[in-house]
């Protein structure tokens, strides 16, 4: 396994956990229709709105 080969397991639960975390946090922010802060916005406008990409809810 690719992670034993530079983390312990103590470090790979971490990772794990932080992992989950975010995913946990992103559905929950998803679910309640949270909206983006000033400075996400700006960079999502600056670096992605050529893209296609536009403020609202992900899919």
């Amino acid at each position: 396994m690719w992670l034993k080969a530079h983390w312990n397991d103590g470090d790979t639960v971490g990772i794990m956990g932080v992992i989950a975390l975010f995913g946990h946090l992103n559905r929950w922010n998803d679910s309640m229709g949270s909206a983006l802060e000033d400075l996400p916005v700006s960079a999502g406008e600056r670096y992605l709105a050529p893209t296609g990409w536009s403020v609202g809810k992900r899919r």
